[in-house]
């Protein structure tokens, strides 16, 4: 049996150009991307979230993503 004409392996190195694209892990809830095998990203309440959309977000959607909430102080005068 023979291996790859470029990488010479079977299945195929992950960097030969013949090597199928990688399936993805999971789906990013915010924007439908793909997360692959080895990436970071939030388990959040509403579903699994990238690197990419948490790096965007502010601290408050961060929060809000991770199922948190700010209070807000009221003086008791």
């Amino acid at each position: 049996m023979y291996g790859c004409e470029i990488c010479g392996h079977i299945p195929h190195d992950p960097r030969c150009p013949n090597a199928p694209d990688p399936v993805p892990v999971l789906t990013c809830e915010l924007c439908g991307e793909g997360i692959f095998d080895g990436d970071e990203y939030l388990d959040s309440v509403k579903g699994p979230v990238c690197m990419g959309c948490l790096e965007d977000m502010t601290m408050k959607e961060l929060l809000e993503t991770a199922g948190e909430r700010l209070s807000t102080a009221q003086g008791g005068y």
